[in-house]
């Protein structure tokens, strides 16, 4: 209580609600905790931008690359493992998408792997 992680945003103009949200966590929703090589996922998130993880047990570097190419100014990029774990939380077997606000806000969730919500969700809201 006293941290306010319970606090969400679900209602909010920031959030992009898809089909591909799971029961619990939904756009709006600070990004739940879990470990990634280690580590809280939010070693990762500490820059003071958009994140868009990609989460995959492939290969996905060039996604990353592509979307920092576009996007790197405004946003950077992580390939991250679905671990067991990630996949009970966000309730996936397959590979999907989160893309973050600087805040650690999801903005939303997306089964396409990159995104064609970035750029949309982007421009709806005027950021370049």
């Amino acid at each position: 209580m006293i941290s306010q992680i319970g606090i969400n945003y679900r209602n909010a103009a920031l959030s992009e609600h898809t089909d591909d949200e799971s029961g619990d966590i939904k756009a709006g929703d600070r990004m739940p905790y879990f470990i990634v090589d280690g580590q809280s996922i939010f070693e990762k998130l500490k820059e003071p931008k958009f994140h868009l993880l990609v989460f995959s047990n492939g290969e996905r570097r060039e996604v990353c690359e592509a979307f920092v190419r576009q996007y790197g100014h405004l946003a950077d990029c992580h390939i991250v493992p679905i671990s067991e774990r990630v996949s009970e939380l966000f309730e996936r077997k397959g590979e999907f998408s989160v893309f973050l606000r600087p805040d650690n806000h999801i903005a939303f969730v997306s089964s396409e792997v990159p995104p064609r919500l970035v750029a949309e969700y982007l421009h709806a809201r005027h950021i370049s």
